[in-house]
């Protein structure tokens, strides 16, 4: 008789058993792992952040491995991280780009340059949500335009210009600063 998969099934000769007992990832998160893979190679997704636990270094060094593991069975060209967030506790997800880890890392300082209704926005947009499901957040959390910023006339907004934002237009698109535009 064949040899026995995890799941007890018999593998019949020449038959692989792709499944290995993964070290510290559950099934659901192994499962939970390949949909965030695909969300971020289908490009709905700078980033997924999967799971979120305590490890010890020894189990962290395992998560590793189950991480490598999922991107194997994924057949993905993709990246993995796992990211200290408190001490002792790590989440851990996939990325493609790697401005899209920057920007997580941005978002995840100590002190983060972007805070409060602007914070949330920008990591909706980083972890792929659609401007609708922000606006919906935004709602909830009581987060709205401050008033003092804006004037509105009927259904348009008039906004002046931010005390900052003449200069850096100025930089940006006067020549003053290296183009975007591809070379010719």
């Amino acid at each position: 008789m064949g040899q026995k998969s995890i799941l007890g099934d018999v593998l019949l000769p020449g038959m692989v058993n792709l499944m290995k007992k993964l070290a510290v990832m559950s099934d659901r998160e192994y499962g939970e792992a390949l949909a965030g893979i695909k969300w971020v190679v289908l490009g709905s997704k700078p980033v997924s952040e999967i799971g979120y636990g305590a490890w010890k270094d020894s189990e962290r060094a395992q998560l590793v491995e189950d991480l490598e593991y999922c991107i194997k069975m994924s057949g993905e060209q993709i990246f993995g991280f796992i990211m200290e967030r408190k001490p002792g506790r790590w989440s851990w997800g996939f990325y493609l780009f790697p401005w899209a880890l920057d920007a997580l890392l941005f978002l995840r300082e100590p002190q983060p340059r972007i805070r409060g209704r602007h914070y949330h926005w920008v990591e909706g947009l980083l972890f792929g949500y659609g401007a609708g499901a922000i606006q919906e957040f935004n709602l909830r959390a009581g987060s709205t335009l401050p008033a003092c910023l804006h004037d509105r006339s009927g259904i348009v907004e008039i906004l002046p210009l931010p005390p900052s934002a003449a200069e850096g237009y100025d930089k940006c698109c006067t020549g003053n600063s290296p183009s975007l535009e591809p070379a010719l």
